[in-house]
């Protein structure tokens, strides 16, 4: 499991999937996702300042799993809206110890992750949420799914 979602979640939108499954076309639920400018979702990545939301649906493509198929083509969804989430180790980057009130950022990898993640630049990256609560370290935690601008 990537993400449960508590409460909130209202806005579900469905974009077009990438025709590829490159390095960003693929992702698992809870991952952070942005929209290309061709209005295609794709993972996100540290520092980018788009439109972001939090992934309903996994895409994989076969050599990832060749058992599951999921969003091979079509339309992939994500919440757009200010939620309270269950996030898993799919969705929160691993080897960093979260904390109540802790800021949430976009890593290079698409995950979840906090102050000294991957690629993650407090200064110039938007926030994406705080941590309400931890329910198992580096496992599992609960958020507040809410995207911040940058201020410039």
């Amino acid at each position: 499991m990537g993400i449960e979602i508590k409460h909130g979640g209202r806005i579900r939108k469905s974009f077009a999937t990438p025709s590829a499954y490159s390095t960003y076309d693929t992702w698992e639920q809870g991952q952070v996702l942005t929209i290309t400018t061709a209005s295609v979702i794709q993972r996100a990545k540290a520092g980018d300042l788009g439109v972001l939301g939090l992934a309903l649906e996994y895409r994989r493509s076969a050599t990832d799993d060749p058992t599951k198929f999921g969003m091979q083509t079509g339309k992939g969804s994500m919440v757009l809206d200010e939620t309270e989430v269950i996030l898993s180790d799919d969705a929160i980057e691993s080897g960093l110890t979260y904390a109540v009130n802790d800021k949430l950022y976009v890593n290079t990898n698409g995950k979840v992750s906090k102050s000294g993640g991957a690629g993650v630049n407090t200064t110039t990256h938007p926030s994406i949420g705080k941590v309400l609560e931890v329910i198992e370290q580096g496992v599992e935690i609960c958020a507040l799914f809410q995207v911040q601008e940058v201020k410039t």
